[in-house]
C-alpha cells in the first residue's frame, strides 16, 4: 500500500477511535468520519464500500495491533499461555477503553461485527489446537474450529455482558472461567 494511501486509513482510524469514544458505532456517518479526519468522502469510497467496510478494516487493524501488543509482551507458543495471556490483555484493555468498547459492542451491534471479532479471537485458539493435535498431545476428535469459535464467542459475549451490565465480576474470575472452559472442552487438565 501507498503512503498517502496508508495515512488515509490512518486519518480515519484515529478519527473513528475519538467518534467511538462519544457515540455508538452506528451512529456514526460517513460524513461525520471524514469531516473529523478531513479525509474527502470521494476518497473514503474509493478505499471502502460503505461504512460497514471501513468497520470490519478498523476492527482489523484493532485486532492486528492488539495481537502485535500481546505477543510482545508473552511467551504465547502453547495453546494455555496464549489463551490465559490473550483473554486477561481482552480484559485489560476493554477495562481501560470502556467507553470504545461499549460503543462498539453495544446492544444494536451489528452481527457481522460481532462474528468478525469472534473470528479474529478463534484464529491464535484453532492454529494452538491443530499444532496441539499433530503432536498428539490432544485426539483429534475434537474439531479445533468448533472448539476455538465455541470459546471465542463465550469470551467476547462474555467480555460483552462484563463491560454493558457493569458486572461486579472481577477480570482474573473471568479468566479462570474462560480456561476452565477451554480446558474441558478439550479433555485437558491444567495444573
Amino acid at each position: 500500500m501507498d503512503i498517502r494511501a496508508q495515512r488515509t486509513r490512518d486519518m480515519l482510524v484515529g478519527a473513528f477511535d475519538q467518534l467511538v469514544e462519544e457515540k455508538n458505532v452506528e451512529e456514526i456517518s460517513v460524513s461525520e468520519l471524514c469531516g473529523l479526519s478531513t479525509v474527502r468522502r470521494a476518497t473514503f469510497y474509493r478505499h471502502f464500500r460503505d461504512m460497514q467496510d471501513f468497520i470490519r478494516f478498523y476492527l482489523t487493524t484493532m485486532t492486528d495491533r492488539f495481537m502485535e501488543a500481546l505477543s510482545a509482551d508473552n511467551d504465547l507458543e502453547g495453546l494455555i499461555p496464549y489463551a490465559r495471556a490473550m483473554h486477561a490483555h481482552m480484559l485489560q484493555y476493554a477495562s481501560e477503553h470502556r467507553s470504545r468498547f461499549r460503543h462498539m459492542m453495544g446492544p444494536a451491534m451489528l452481527a457481522d461485527t460481532m462474528d468478525l471479532v469472534i473470528i479474529q479471537v478463534a484464529d491464535g485458539i484453532v492454529s494452538r489446537i491443530h499444532a496441539m493435535q499433530d503432536a498428539s498431545a490432544i485426539d483429534g476428535s475434537v474439531s479445533a474450529e468448533t472448539v476455538g469459535l465455541y470459546y471465542s464467542a463465550g469470551l467476547v459475549h462474555a467480555m460483552r455482558w462484563w463491560l454493558l451490565d457493569g458486572q461486579p465480576a472481577e477480570a482474573e474470575g473471568l479468566v479462570e472461567s474462560g480456561m476452565a472452559q477451554l480446558t474441558s472442552m478439550l479433555g485437558l487438565r491444567v495444573e
